[in-house]
């Protein structure tokens, strides 16, 4: 009897040191999956704070020299001034169709419609490209986003001033417009012609500044 007893006894100590050892086992392994989860929540934060900190220094990592150089490359490569000066004188040329005279034009008219159009989309195209801060000194990059903001107001004041011109100059021009009317007419193209001449001015300072560089 005592035999039995005892081997119970035994066969109980060995169930409660074996649950006792799972329950470290479980612990152990908890905590290690907690400690786990810290380092892995410490190095994303590192490396979060180590992305931010290159992106935040890499305009001033630039070399100036290779700045000023893309810079350059950037706003006269993209068209040269020749170019530009092209278009200008290809739309406003365009823009002297008299459609009231001669309405059967319409050739003239398509062409002058299609150059308005264009300048349109080169509009649109005018803002600065954000990839270029990995390129650029912050100052260059300044450089360039005005750049950018003067052709755009050149672009829009040469669009309107072709647009006005050809809708007002015909009537203008004919002399069933009465005295009032033509008045008002030749007041809306000088106003555009005004405003363009400023931006023309302003866009071909910027853009030589940067080439002469």
């Amino acid at each position: 009897m005592k035999k039995i007893v005892t081997a119970s006894i035994a066969l109980l100590c060995i169930a409660t040191l074996s649950a006792c050892g799972q329950t470290s086992t479980s612990q152990q392994a908890s905590s290690h999956s907690h400690v786990a989860r810290k380092n892995t929540t410490r190095k994303k934060a590192s490396s979060s704070s180590s992305s931010s900190s290159v992106s935040s220094s890499s305009s001033s990592a630039v070399d100036p020299a290779k700045s000023k150089q893309e810079l350059k490359s950037v706003v006269t490569d993209a068209m040269p001034m020749d170019q530009w000066q092209t278009f200008q004188s290809d739309l406003l040329t365009a823009a002297q169709v008299d459609d009231i005279a001669h309405p059967e034009e319409q050739a003239s008219i398509t062409k002058f419609h299609t150059r308005l159009n264009n300048i349109s989309k080169l509009m649109k195209e005018a803002k600065p490209d954000k990839r270029e801060q990995k390129f650029m000194t912050a100052a260059d990059y300044a450089t360039y986003v005005n750049y950018e903001s003067k052709l755009h107001d050149y672009l829009s004041a040469l669009h309107d001033y072709a647009m006005t011109y050809q809708s007002d100059m015909p009537s203008l021009s004919d002399s069933n417009t009465d005295a009032d009317t033509a008045a008002d007419l030749k007041s809306e193209v000088n106003d555009a012609k005004s405003t363009f001449d400023t931006a023309n001015a302003a866009w071909v300072a910027a853009y030589n500044a940067i080439a002469n560089s």
